[in-house]
C-alpha cells in the first residue's frame, strides 16, 4: 500500500501535536493545565486548520501567512518573528515551500 507525502505529513503533525498537547496537560499541576493553552503557531491555513481541528482547546494556535496572500510570496516581518518567540510549537511544511522559515527561526531565538 503506498501513502502520499500528503497524508504521511498530516499523519506526523497528528502525532507531535497529540504527543505535546498530551505532554503539556499532564507535565502541569491540575488547576493549571485546565487555564493553560501551548501556543501553536502554523506557517500557512490548511496546516493552522490542521492543528486548531487536532488541538482543540488545549492550544492557542496562529498563522502566520493571511488567507490573502500566496505562501511562496509572503515575506515575514517583525511582528512575526515576535509571535514565533512566544510559540511552543512551529509548524511548517518545508521543502522550500516557505523559503523564509530558516531565517525567521534564527530571528526568533526561540529554542524550543
Amino acid at each position: 500500500m503506498k501513502v502520499s507525502n500528503g497524508l504521511l505529513l498530516a499523519l506526523t503533525i497528528l502525532v507531535v501535536l497529540s504527543g505535546l498537547v498530551f505532554l503539556e496537560v499532564h507535565s502541569l499541576p491540575n488547576t493549571i493545565a485546565s487555564e493553560s493553552r501551548i501556543r501553536v503557531i502554523a506557517s500557512f491555513f490548511p496546516l493552522y486548520d490542521f492543528a486548531r481541528n487536532v488541538a482543540g482547546d488545549r492550544a492557542e494556535v496562529d498563522v502566520l501567512v493571511p488567507l490573502s496572500m500566496e505562501v511562496h510570496d509572503w515575506e515575514p516581518v517583525a511582528e512575526d518573528v515576535v509571535k514565533l518567540k512566544t510559540a511552543r510549537v512551529f509548524i511548517f511544511n518545508g521543502g522550500g515551500l516557505e523559503p523564509w522559515v530558516e531565517n525567521v527561526l534564527t530571528q526568533a531565538e526561540n529554542p524550543k
